[in-house]
């Protein structure tokens, strides 16, 4: 291996791979953390890999290649002695094998140094093919925003609870009949439902119906490198294009100079349709005026501790919105509402409710209940184009 490259853009190039995971994933409790970088230069491309058992970073760049090649180095020392060359400086590395262990000099305008590479065995060397995207059965293109937004809105209900492994996953699905991305999150006593609309007809997709499961800790990673690039990106359009394959297990992202590649899970996930049901009495309601009411009650119980939220229709044609706190005193504020809901009495989390109600974009929302039945789900949804959707599930309050 031997490339010349700008140390500014391979600076970059590092901190974009980087990400900082060592305490994300220490968090985690996943015990293999990232400590060394696979560097591959092809045909005046540099890859710098970071490569884990179930997730992988490969930060892209440009620079000129004399010969291909791979090394695989400790990334705080090479991130040390890049900072240490003067600014747009060109560097000069090279592989240089030799009998005991493989060093890789780098060389700049008076400076010169030379790294230790690791055994090769210790991360897998990163190979051009997993940029050739040829084994995904879907392929999605995106505007990052949107679908920075779109995952943003159902993450927050994936379960943490491990006990409960099969709603640790977010739950992806796509068809060439809807034409778009399907995202569901639920941690058991709620379910966010939201869809991502690709940007152009260029999409590859499946003729049935094709689901992935993505655990959380890379559901969330999606998140920081969506946001990440789009930060990078100074308010100019990104576009961001998903592949994912049901035979191998994996997805990948390319977003800008960037790829991220996953496996996936195999779980048992709830039918999200059939908790999705309809019901027979919606409720119209203002969005800022049932927000600014639940601040109010929250704000009465907050130090005390809130055990629950009851609704319920009055005789004036009001929506009675009560709070109730666990030493039983309760706090009511009277909504007005366009629909057809009647008796209705339903006790829900609180703090879902709002969640649920900062999501919705729009002036209105629908509160959709049954009537005369208490234990039912209630649905949380939009009225105009917006796709988001919750589903909450009822509580009990003695």
């Amino acid at each position: 291996m031997h490339f010349t490259i700008n140390k500014e853009i391979f600076n970059a190039a590092l901190k974009n791979a980087s990400y900082k995971y060592n305490r994300e994933i220490s968090s985690e409790r996943i015990s293999e953390v990232f400590k060394t970088f696979a560097l591959s230069a092809y045909n005046n491309k540099l890859y710098i890999a970071v490569n884990h058992s179930e997730y992988g970073v490969v930060a892209e760049c440009e620079c000129t290649t004399i010969s291909n090649g791979c090394a695989v180095v400790y990334d705080t020392a090479i991130q040390k002695v890049v900072n240490s060359f003067d600014a747009n400086d060109t560097i000069t590395l090279e592989l240089i094998a030799s009998e005991y262990c493989n060093k890789l000099q780098l060389s700049g305008t008076g400076v010169q140094f030379k790294l230790q590479c690791c055994d090769n065995e210790q991360v897998k060397e990163f190979k051009t093919e997993l940029l050739s995207n040829t084994k995904y059965d879907c392929k999605n293109i995106f505007d990052a925003q949107e679908l920075l937004a779109t995952l943003k809105s159902v993450v927050g209900a994936i379960s943490t609870n491990p006990d409960r492994y099969n709603l640790n996953m977010l739950y992806l699905e796509t068809s060439k009949e809807s034409g778009k991305l399907v995202l569901i999150a639920s941690d058991g006593h709620r379910l966010l439902y939201n869809e991502a609309t690709p940007i152009n007809k260029i999409n590859v997709l499946p003729e049935k119906t094709s689901s992935i499961f993505l655990h959380r800790v890379q559901a969330n990673h999606i998140v920081k490198v969506l946001d990440s690039q789009i930060k990078a990106a100074k308010k100019k359009p990104v576009n961001c294009t998903l592949y994912f394959c049901t035979t191998t297990n994996s997805i990948e992202l390319r977003v800008g100079n960037l790829l991220y590649v996953s496996k996936t899970s195999n779980v048992e996930y709830p039918n999200y349709k059939a908790i999705m049901r309809d019901n027979n009495s919606t409720c119209v309601l203002n969005t800022k005026q049932t927000i600014k009411a639940l601040k109010l009650l929250n704000a009465v119980y907050k130090k005390n501790g809130i055990k629950g939220a009851c609704i319920k229709t009055d005789n004036e044609g009001c929506l009675q919105v009560s709070c109730i706190n666990q030493y039983g005193d309760t706090s009511n504020q009277r909504l007005e509402y366009n629909g057809n809901a009647k008796d209705i009495h339903v006790s829900i989390n609180p703090d879902f409710l709002m969640d649920a109600i900062k999501s919705i974009k729009s002036t209105e929302f629908t509160l959709e209940l049954q009537s005369n039945n208490s234990t039912s789900p209630i649905n949380i949804y939009c009225a105009s184009s917006e796709t988001f959707k919750t589903v909450i599930m009822p509580m009990r309050i003695n």
